[in-house]
């Protein structure tokens, strides 16, 4: 399946969702859903190897928040914030895997509590 324009979703009862435009199910529906981000993950690395998405994973702490996560086909990562639905930064930050794990690590843990 081809997929384009992918999307990783995360909402506040703590679900995954990929979301993507296919040519057989049209634009950003969604195609997968998971308890956990490593799923989702798998779900793209076995249907789109290589691709290229973004994540939106929600602030634990400030439900206005959003946190914008791209990663490239280079396997690049970069950040940006989102409040309220408007960019705060003009352009993504470049960072490393390790302090996107922690971002999504801390969300988790405190959404556990």
């Amino acid at each position: 399946m081809n997929m384009e324009n992918i999307k990783i979703k995360h909402d506040r009862r703590n679900y995954w969702y990929v979301m993507a435009d296919t040519k057989r199910f049209g634009k950003q529906e969604i195609l997968f859903e998971g308890i956990n981000l490593d799923e989702c993950l798998d779900y793209i690395r076995k249907n789109q190897s290589n691709a290229a998405y973004t994540m939106e994973v929600m602030d634990a702490w400030n439900e206005r928040k959003i946190w914008l996560i791209k990663y490239s086909k280079c396997r690049h990562y970069s950040m940006n914030q989102m409040i309220g639905g408007r960019k705060i930064y003009r352009k993504f930050t470049r960072t490393t895997r390790a302090h996107v794990q922690e971002i999504i690590k801390a969300i988790q843990e405190q959404e556990r509590l």
